[in-house]
Protein backbone atom coordinates (compact mmCIF):
# COMPACT_ATOMS: atom_id res chain seq x y z
CA UNK A 1 0.00 0.00 0.00
CA UNK A 2 2.62 2.44 0.76
CA UNK A 3 4.28 1.80 -2.42
CA UNK A 4 1.70 3.28 -4.70
CA UNK A 5 1.50 6.58 -5.97
CA UNK A 6 -1.06 7.73 -3.99
CA UNK A 7 0.72 7.50 -0.51
CA UNK A 8 4.27 8.35 -2.17
CA UNK A 9 2.66 11.78 -3.03
CA UNK A 10 1.57 12.19 0.30
CA UNK A 11 4.18 11.34 1.98
CA UNK A 12 6.61 13.67 -0.32
CA UNK A 13 4.36 16.62 0.44
CA UNK A 14 4.29 16.10 4.07
CA UNK A 15 7.77 15.93 4.12
CA UNK A 16 8.21 18.94 2.06
CA UNK A 17 5.70 20.91 4.61
CA UNK A 18 7.53 19.19 7.62
CA UNK A 19 11.13 20.72 6.58
CA UNK A 20 9.79 23.80 5.64
CA UNK A 21 7.68 24.76 8.79
CA UNK A 22 10.50 23.33 10.66
CA UNK A 23 13.36 25.59 8.57
CA UNK A 24 10.98 28.47 9.17
CA UNK A 25 10.05 28.01 13.06
CA UNK A 26 13.90 28.11 13.53
CA UNK A 27 14.53 30.96 11.57
CA UNK A 28 11.96 32.99 12.73
CA UNK A 29 12.63 32.10 16.23
CA UNK A 30 15.60 33.38 16.00
CA UNK A 31 14.70 36.08 15.03
CA UNK A 32 12.01 36.78 17.21
CA UNK A 33 13.78 36.00 20.25
CA UNK A 34 16.70 38.68 19.38
CA UNK A 35 14.32 41.28 18.35
CA UNK A 36 12.41 40.74 21.33
CA UNK A 37 15.48 40.78 23.28
CA UNK A 38 16.34 43.98 21.90
CA UNK A 39 12.75 45.51 22.79
CA UNK A 40 13.08 44.22 25.91
CA UNK A 41 16.31 45.94 26.84
CA UNK A 42 15.29 49.31 25.65
CA UNK A 43 11.52 49.27 27.70
CA UNK A 44 13.35 48.16 30.98
CA UNK A 45 15.83 50.97 30.21
CA UNK A 46 12.99 53.34 29.52
CA UNK A 47 10.95 51.75 32.61
CA UNK A 48 13.78 52.84 34.92
CA UNK A 49 14.41 55.67 34.24
CA UNK A 50 10.45 56.22 35.04
CA UNK A 51 10.60 54.56 38.09
CA UNK A 52 13.73 56.34 39.24
CA UNK A 53 11.69 59.43 38.29
CA UNK A 54 8.86 58.57 40.01
CA UNK A 55 10.87 57.40 43.32
CA UNK A 56 12.35 60.95 43.33
CA UNK A 57 9.29 62.89 42.36
CA UNK A 58 7.30 61.12 45.20
CA UNK A 59 10.34 61.37 48.16
CA UNK A 60 10.31 65.00 47.45
CA UNK A 61 6.62 65.71 47.10
CA UNK A 62 6.12 63.86 50.84
CA UNK A 63 9.63 64.68 52.26
CA UNK A 64 10.09 61.12 53.02
CA UNK A 65 9.56 57.40 51.54
CA UNK A 66 5.78 56.69 53.05
CA UNK A 67 4.69 56.72 49.59
CA UNK A 68 7.41 54.94 47.90
CA UNK A 69 5.94 51.28 48.82
CA UNK A 70 2.72 51.70 46.70
CA UNK A 71 4.87 52.99 43.71
CA UNK A 72 7.23 49.77 44.14
CA UNK A 73 4.21 47.29 44.13
CA UNK A 74 2.81 48.80 41.28
CA UNK A 75 6.16 48.95 39.35
CA UNK A 76 6.36 45.01 40.51
CA UNK A 77 2.97 44.39 39.35
CA UNK A 78 3.37 45.73 35.50
CA UNK A 79 7.26 44.53 35.10
CA UNK A 80 6.93 41.07 37.36
CA UNK A 81 10.26 42.26 38.47
CA UNK A 82 11.25 42.35 42.67
CA UNK A 83 12.11 46.16 43.35
CA UNK A 84 13.90 47.48 46.41
CA UNK A 85 14.76 50.99 47.46
CA UNK A 86 17.13 51.92 50.28
CA UNK A 87 17.72 54.84 52.07
CA UNK A 88 21.34 56.44 52.00
CA UNK A 89 22.50 54.69 55.36
CA UNK A 90 21.78 51.45 52.98
CA UNK A 91 18.49 50.12 55.16
CA UNK A 92 15.80 49.54 52.91
CA UNK A 93 12.73 51.64 53.12
CA UNK A 94 10.33 49.93 50.07
CA UNK A 95 10.31 46.63 48.80
CA UNK A 96 7.90 45.95 46.25
CA UNK A 97 7.62 42.19 48.01
CA UNK A 98 7.30 42.98 51.89
CA UNK A 99 9.77 40.59 53.00
CA UNK A 100 12.85 43.02 53.41
CA UNK A 101 12.02 46.04 54.88
CA UNK A 102 13.98 47.77 57.49
CA UNK A 103 17.39 45.20 56.43
CA UNK A 104 20.06 46.09 55.76
CA UNK A 105 21.62 46.77 52.16
CA UNK A 106 24.71 44.53 51.84
CA UNK A 107 27.54 46.36 50.09
CA UNK A 108 28.32 43.12 47.80
CA UNK A 109 25.16 42.44 46.48
CA UNK A 110 24.15 42.81 42.91
CA UNK A 111 20.99 43.37 40.66
CA UNK A 112 20.03 43.49 36.99
CA UNK A 113 20.28 47.27 37.36
CA UNK A 114 21.05 49.98 40.69
CA UNK A 115 20.30 53.55 39.78
CA UNK A 116 21.28 56.44 42.77
CA UNK A 117 18.20 58.70 43.23
CA UNK A 118 19.20 62.12 43.89
CA UNK A 119 17.14 65.39 45.20
CA UNK A 120 18.08 68.88 46.37
CA UNK A 121 19.29 67.24 49.55
CA UNK A 122 21.78 65.13 47.31
CA UNK A 123 22.21 61.29 47.43
CA UNK A 124 18.97 59.67 48.86
CA UNK A 125 19.02 56.35 48.34
CA UNK A 126 19.47 53.12 46.00
CA UNK A 127 16.66 51.81 43.79
CA UNK A 128 17.77 48.41 43.12
CA UNK A 129 15.62 46.24 40.58
CA UNK A 130 16.07 42.57 40.70
CA UNK A 131 18.44 42.19 43.86
CA UNK A 132 20.17 38.90 43.94
CA UNK A 133 18.69 38.46 47.50
CA UNK A 134 17.90 34.96 49.22
CA UNK A 135 14.80 33.51 47.40
CA UNK A 136 11.24 34.32 48.91
CA UNK A 137 7.98 33.53 47.73
CA UNK A 138 6.50 35.74 45.51
CA UNK A 139 3.67 37.38 44.39
CA UNK A 140 2.48 36.03 41.17
CA UNK A 141 1.05 38.58 38.70
CA UNK A 142 -2.50 39.55 38.26
CA UNK A 143 -3.76 37.03 35.97
CA UNK A 144 -4.83 40.23 34.07
CA UNK A 145 -1.38 40.27 33.34
CA UNK A 146 -0.60 37.49 31.58
CA UNK A 147 -0.57 37.21 28.43
CA UNK A 148 -2.94 35.49 27.05
CA UNK A 149 -1.50 34.49 23.52
CA UNK A 150 -0.53 31.74 22.23
CA UNK A 151 3.61 31.63 22.07
CA UNK A 152 5.76 31.62 18.27
CA UNK A 153 6.27 28.32 18.19
CA UNK A 154 2.88 26.66 18.79
CA UNK A 155 1.31 29.20 16.44
CA UNK A 156 4.04 27.51 13.88
CA UNK A 157 3.20 23.99 14.96
CA UNK A 158 -0.16 24.61 14.46
CA UNK A 159 0.31 26.54 11.01
CA UNK A 160 2.33 22.84 10.29
CA UNK A 161 -0.47 20.70 11.48
CA UNK A 162 -3.03 22.79 9.15
CA UNK A 163 -0.61 22.53 6.44
CA UNK A 164 -0.11 18.71 6.32
CA UNK A 165 -4.00 18.48 7.33
CA UNK A 166 -4.69 20.60 3.75
CA UNK A 167 -2.14 18.68 1.76
CA UNK A 168 -3.62 15.32 2.91
CA UNK A 169 -6.63 16.72 1.72
CA UNK A 170 -5.66 17.76 -1.78
CA UNK A 171 -2.94 14.79 -2.18
CA UNK A 172 -6.09 12.77 -1.61
CA UNK A 173 -8.23 14.61 -4.34
CA UNK A 174 -5.63 15.16 -6.54
CA UNK A 175 -4.25 11.97 -6.64
CA UNK A 176 -7.54 10.19 -6.63
CA UNK A 177 -8.17 12.50 -10.02
CA UNK A 178 -5.17 11.27 -11.99
CA UNK A 179 -4.57 7.92 -10.56
CA UNK A 180 -8.35 6.89 -11.41
CA UNK A 181 -7.31 7.64 -15.16
CA UNK A 182 -3.94 5.60 -14.38
CA UNK A 183 -5.90 2.63 -12.75
CA UNK A 184 -7.82 2.64 -16.47
CA UNK A 185 -4.97 2.48 -18.70
CA UNK A 186 -2.99 -0.40 -16.12
CA UNK A 187 -6.78 -2.27 -16.52
CA UNK A 188 -7.67 -1.76 -19.98
CA UNK A 189 -3.17 -2.53 -20.41
CA UNK A 190 -3.36 -6.22 -18.81
CA UNK A 191 -6.55 -6.55 -20.80
CA UNK A 192 -4.41 -6.32 -24.24
CA UNK A 193 -1.89 -8.70 -22.51
CA UNK A 194 -4.42 -11.12 -22.51
CA UNK A 195 -5.46 -10.37 -26.14
CA UNK A 196 -8.61 -9.25 -25.48
CA UNK A 197 -8.51 -5.25 -27.24
CA UNK A 198 -12.34 -4.21 -26.25
CA UNK A 199 -11.65 -2.46 -23.51
CA UNK A 200 -10.38 1.71 -23.57
CA UNK A 201 -9.14 3.91 -21.27
CA UNK A 202 -11.31 7.02 -19.58
CA UNK A 203 -10.64 10.36 -21.40
CA UNK A 204 -11.75 13.07 -18.98
CA UNK A 205 -9.02 15.42 -19.21
CA UNK A 206 -7.09 17.32 -21.95
CA UNK A 207 -4.07 17.24 -19.54
CA UNK A 208 -0.81 14.51 -20.36
CA UNK A 209 -2.86 11.73 -18.81
CA UNK A 210 -5.82 12.45 -20.97
CA UNK A 211 -3.70 12.69 -24.11
CA UNK A 212 -1.70 9.21 -23.32
CA UNK A 213 -5.19 7.90 -22.88
CA UNK A 214 -6.31 9.02 -26.04
CA UNK A 215 -3.05 8.16 -27.40
CA UNK A 216 -3.44 4.63 -26.10
CA UNK A 217 -7.27 4.13 -27.47
CA UNK A 218 -5.70 5.02 -30.81
CA UNK A 219 -3.16 2.21 -29.90
CA UNK A 220 -5.70 -0.40 -29.03
CA UNK A 221 -7.74 0.55 -32.28
CA UNK A 222 -4.78 -0.51 -34.39
CA UNK A 223 -4.32 -3.74 -32.47
CA UNK A 224 -7.80 -4.72 -32.60
CA UNK A 225 -7.48 -3.97 -36.28
CA UNK A 226 -4.51 -6.17 -36.54
CA UNK A 227 -5.42 -8.48 -34.39
CA UNK A 228 -8.94 -9.11 -36.64
CA UNK A 229 -6.79 -9.41 -39.70
CA UNK A 230 -3.84 -11.90 -38.25
CA UNK A 231 -6.98 -14.47 -37.24
CA UNK A 232 -8.20 -13.91 -40.95
CA UNK A 233 -4.54 -14.95 -42.26
CA UNK A 234 -4.41 -18.09 -41.53
CA UNK A 235 -8.04 -18.72 -43.57
CA UNK A 236 -7.11 -16.46 -46.20
CA UNK A 237 -3.87 -18.18 -46.44
CA UNK A 238 -5.32 -21.66 -46.38
CA UNK A 239 -8.13 -20.94 -48.91
CA UNK A 240 -5.92 -19.43 -51.46
CA UNK A 241 -3.56 -22.24 -51.10
CA UNK A 242 -6.49 -24.58 -50.92
CA UNK A 243 -7.80 -24.32 -54.44
CA UNK A 244 -4.68 -24.99 -56.53
CA UNK A 245 -3.36 -27.45 -54.29
CA UNK A 246 -6.93 -29.23 -54.34
CA UNK A 247 -7.07 -29.15 -58.28
CA UNK A 248 -3.83 -30.33 -58.84
CA UNK A 249 -3.72 -33.25 -56.36
CA UNK A 250 -7.04 -33.92 -58.29
CA UNK A 251 -5.36 -33.89 -61.64
CA UNK A 252 -2.44 -36.04 -60.22
CA UNK A 253 -4.70 -38.39 -58.67
CA UNK A 254 -7.24 -38.94 -62.24
CA UNK A 255 -3.82 -39.30 -64.25
CA UNK A 256 -2.79 -41.86 -61.53
CA UNK A 257 -6.46 -43.43 -61.92
CA UNK A 258 -6.30 -43.34 -65.45
CA UNK A 259 -9.22 -41.23 -65.12
CA UNK A 260 -7.71 -38.30 -66.87
CA UNK A 261 -5.10 -38.52 -69.29
CA UNK A 262 -1.88 -36.68 -69.18
CA UNK A 263 -2.64 -34.38 -72.54
CA UNK A 264 -1.31 -31.05 -72.77
CA UNK A 265 -4.40 -29.22 -72.07
CA UNK A 266 -4.52 -31.03 -68.74
CA UNK A 267 -0.28 -30.11 -68.20
CA UNK A 268 -1.04 -26.89 -69.13
CA UNK A 269 -4.01 -26.67 -66.31
CA UNK A 270 -1.42 -28.07 -63.77
CA UNK A 271 1.35 -25.63 -65.18
CA UNK A 272 -1.35 -22.98 -64.50
CA UNK A 273 -2.01 -23.71 -60.86
CA UNK A 274 1.58 -23.78 -60.16
CA UNK A 275 1.88 -20.64 -61.11
CA UNK A 276 -0.73 -19.39 -58.81
CA UNK A 277 0.97 -20.74 -56.23
CA UNK A 278 4.44 -19.00 -56.57
CA UNK A 279 2.84 -15.80 -57.00
CA UNK A 280 0.71 -16.54 -53.94
CA UNK A 281 4.46 -17.29 -52.09
CA UNK A 282 6.49 -14.63 -53.95
CA UNK A 283 3.96 -11.93 -52.46
CA UNK A 284 4.12 -13.23 -48.81
CA UNK A 285 7.96 -13.49 -49.18
CA UNK A 286 7.92 -9.89 -50.93
CA UNK A 287 6.30 -8.52 -48.05
CA UNK A 288 7.86 -9.83 -45.36
CA UNK A 289 11.07 -8.52 -46.69
CA UNK A 290 9.50 -5.45 -47.38
CA UNK A 291 8.05 -5.21 -43.77
CA UNK A 292 11.32 -6.01 -42.16
CA UNK A 293 13.07 -3.80 -43.95
CA UNK A 294 15.24 -6.55 -45.65
CA UNK A 295 14.24 -5.96 -49.02
CA UNK A 296 17.66 -5.84 -51.01
CA UNK A 297 17.15 -2.43 -53.56
CA UNK A 298 19.47 -1.55 -56.69
CA UNK A 299 19.33 2.16 -57.16
CA UNK A 300 19.84 3.31 -60.88
CA UNK A 301 19.50 6.30 -62.46
CA UNK A 302 16.55 5.63 -64.63
CA UNK A 303 13.84 7.05 -66.37
CA UNK A 304 10.43 6.93 -65.38
CA UNK A 305 8.50 7.73 -68.33
CA UNK A 306 10.28 4.50 -69.94
CA UNK A 307 8.98 2.31 -67.10
CA UNK A 308 5.48 3.57 -67.18
CA UNK A 309 5.53 2.93 -71.16
CA UNK A 310 6.50 -0.62 -70.49
CA UNK A 311 4.33 -1.51 -67.63
CA UNK A 312 1.50 -0.32 -70.09
CA UNK A 313 2.43 -2.39 -72.46
CA UNK A 314 2.90 -5.81 -70.66
CA UNK A 315 -0.73 -4.94 -69.82
CA UNK A 316 -1.80 -4.08 -72.89
CA UNK A 317 -2.95 -7.77 -73.97
CA UNK A 318 -4.92 -8.40 -70.54
CA UNK A 319 -6.73 -4.79 -71.13
CA UNK A 320 -7.42 -5.93 -74.43
CA UNK A 321 -8.94 -9.34 -73.42
CA UNK A 322 -11.21 -7.47 -70.55
CA UNK A 323 -12.34 -4.80 -73.28
CA UNK A 324 -10.84 -1.76 -71.37
CA UNK A 325 -8.89 1.01 -73.14
CA UNK A 326 -5.61 1.11 -71.39
CA UNK A 327 -3.74 4.88 -72.28
CA UNK A 328 -0.47 6.74 -71.33
CA UNK A 329 -0.28 10.38 -71.01
CA UNK A 330 2.17 11.42 -73.30
CA UNK A 331 5.02 13.11 -71.02
CA UNK A 332 8.32 14.25 -70.79
CA UNK A 333 11.33 12.33 -69.83
CA UNK A 334 11.80 12.16 -65.71
CA UNK A 335 15.08 10.67 -64.06
CA UNK A 336 14.90 9.42 -60.88
CA UNK A 337 17.26 7.53 -58.44
CA UNK A 338 15.26 3.74 -58.16
CA UNK A 339 15.36 0.01 -58.21
CA UNK A 340 13.59 -0.45 -61.96
CA UNK A 341 12.25 -3.75 -61.64
CA UNK A 342 10.63 -2.65 -58.39
CA UNK A 343 8.99 0.64 -59.74
CA UNK A 344 8.00 -1.86 -62.41
CA UNK A 345 6.60 -4.17 -59.83
CA UNK A 346 4.30 -1.43 -58.54
CA UNK A 347 3.58 -0.10 -61.31
CA UNK A 348 2.13 -3.50 -62.91
CA UNK A 349 0.49 -4.17 -59.22
CA UNK A 350 -1.51 -1.16 -59.96
CA UNK A 351 -2.54 -1.84 -63.25
CA UNK A 352 -3.67 -5.43 -62.26
CA UNK A 353 -5.73 -3.53 -59.49
CA UNK A 354 -7.27 -0.93 -61.60
CA UNK A 355 -8.54 -3.80 -64.85
CA UNK A 356 -9.65 -5.93 -61.95
CA UNK A 357 -11.92 -3.20 -60.94
CA UNK A 358 -12.44 -1.58 -64.07
CA UNK A 359 -16.11 -3.21 -66.40
CA UNK A 360 -15.61 -3.28 -70.11
CA UNK A 361 -15.82 -0.64 -72.48
CA UNK A 362 -13.91 0.72 -69.02
CA UNK A 363 -11.13 2.90 -69.32
CA UNK A 364 -7.67 3.66 -67.45
CA UNK A 365 -5.48 6.22 -67.87
CA UNK A 366 -1.60 6.50 -66.58
CA UNK A 367 0.17 9.35 -66.62
CA UNK A 368 4.00 10.62 -65.67
CA UNK A 369 4.67 14.25 -64.60
CA UNK A 370 6.73 16.16 -62.89
CA UNK A 371 5.60 18.82 -59.86
CA UNK A 372 7.21 20.99 -56.96
CA UNK A 373 10.17 18.79 -57.54
CA UNK A 374 8.61 15.25 -57.54
CA UNK A 375 8.14 12.96 -60.27
CA UNK A 376 4.32 11.76 -60.04
CA UNK A 377 2.35 8.97 -61.36
CA UNK A 378 -1.30 8.49 -61.21
CA UNK A 379 -3.39 5.63 -62.31
CA UNK A 380 -6.99 6.51 -62.77
CA UNK A 381 -9.87 4.26 -63.80
CA UNK A 382 -13.20 4.08 -64.00
CA UNK A 383 -14.57 1.54 -62.40
CA UNK A 384 -16.97 1.96 -59.57
CA UNK A 385 -14.20 3.07 -56.91
CA UNK A 386 -13.99 2.42 -53.30
CA UNK A 387 -16.41 2.88 -50.93
CA UNK A 388 -15.41 6.05 -48.40
CA UNK A 389 -15.18 3.48 -45.51
CA UNK A 390 -12.92 1.12 -46.86
CA UNK A 391 -9.98 4.14 -47.86
CA UNK A 392 -8.43 4.14 -44.80
CA UNK A 393 -7.52 0.23 -44.95
CA UNK A 394 -6.87 -0.02 -48.77
CA UNK A 395 -3.15 -0.20 -48.30
CA UNK A 396 -3.70 -2.82 -45.04
CA UNK A 397 -2.59 -6.40 -45.40
CA UNK A 398 -4.90 -8.97 -46.28
CA UNK A 399 -7.80 -6.14 -46.61
CA UNK A 400 -10.02 -6.27 -49.62
CA UNK A 401 -12.57 -4.74 -50.88
CA UNK A 402 -14.68 -7.06 -52.27
CA UNK A 403 -14.70 -9.80 -49.25
CA UNK A 404 -15.23 -12.61 -51.48
CA UNK A 405 -12.63 -14.92 -51.69
CA UNK A 406 -11.37 -15.76 -55.31
CA UNK A 407 -7.95 -14.34 -56.15
CA UNK A 408 -9.70 -13.02 -59.60
CA UNK A 409 -11.95 -10.66 -57.57
CA UNK A 410 -9.20 -8.76 -54.99
CA UNK A 411 -6.91 -12.12 -54.09
CA UNK A 412 -5.67 -12.25 -50.98
CA UNK A 413 -5.08 -8.60 -50.65
CA UNK A 414 -0.98 -8.01 -50.59
CA UNK A 415 -1.00 -6.25 -53.93
CA UNK A 416 -1.43 -2.46 -52.61
CA UNK A 417 0.33 -3.44 -49.56
CA UNK A 418 3.59 -4.40 -51.06
CA UNK A 419 3.20 -1.61 -53.17
CA UNK A 420 3.25 0.92 -50.74
CA UNK A 421 6.21 -0.50 -48.66
CA UNK A 422 7.83 -0.23 -51.90
CA UNK A 423 7.08 3.13 -52.74
CA UNK A 424 8.00 3.82 -49.20
CA UNK A 425 11.56 2.14 -49.49
CA UNK A 426 12.02 4.76 -52.36
CA UNK A 427 11.24 7.62 -49.83
CA UNK A 428 7.61 7.92 -51.76
CA UNK A 429 4.68 8.24 -50.61
CA UNK A 430 1.10 6.78 -52.29
CA UNK A 431 -2.29 8.28 -51.88
CA UNK A 432 -5.81 7.11 -52.92
CA UNK A 433 -8.73 8.92 -54.17
CA UNK A 434 -11.83 7.88 -55.14
CA UNK A 435 -14.79 10.74 -55.55
CA UNK A 436 -18.42 8.60 -54.66
CA UNK A 437 -18.96 7.04 -58.38
CA UNK A 438 -16.24 8.21 -59.96
CA UNK A 439 -13.78 5.39 -60.33
CA UNK A 440 -10.06 5.77 -58.02
CA UNK A 441 -7.53 7.12 -58.67
CA UNK A 442 -3.68 6.11 -56.81
CA UNK A 443 -0.84 8.80 -56.83
CA UNK A 444 2.37 7.96 -56.19
CA UNK A 445 5.31 10.25 -55.23
CA UNK A 446 8.90 9.90 -55.92
CA UNK A 447 12.06 12.08 -55.46
CA UNK A 448 13.33 13.23 -59.01
CA UNK A 449 17.21 12.44 -59.67
CA UNK A 450 19.12 15.48 -58.12
CA UNK A 451 22.29 16.10 -60.58
CA UNK A 452 24.84 18.55 -60.56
Amino acid sequence: MIYSVRWQLLLSMVAVILVTVGMTASFANRAATAEIARVQDRDEILRDRRLTTMVTRDYGQNNGWSGTQAILVYAARLSGERVVVADATGTIVADSHQSFIGRHLEPDFSSRSSILTTGEPGRLGTLSISPNFPPVPQTPPPADMVPSSPSLSVLLILSGLLAVGVAMILTFFVSHRILSRVESLSRVSRMAAHRDFSGRAEVTSRDEVGELARTFNSMLDELSRTEELRRNLVADVAHELRTPVTNIRGYVEGITDGVINPDSATLDSIHSETLLLGRLIEDLQDLALAESGQMHLRFLPCNLDGLVRSAASSMQQLAQAKQVELTVMESAEILIDADPQRISQVLRNLLVNALMHTPAEGQIQINAHQQNGNALVSVKDTGPGIPAADLGYIFDRFYRVDKSRSRSTGGVGLGLTITRRLIEAHHGTIEVFSPEGQGAEFVVTLPTRHTG
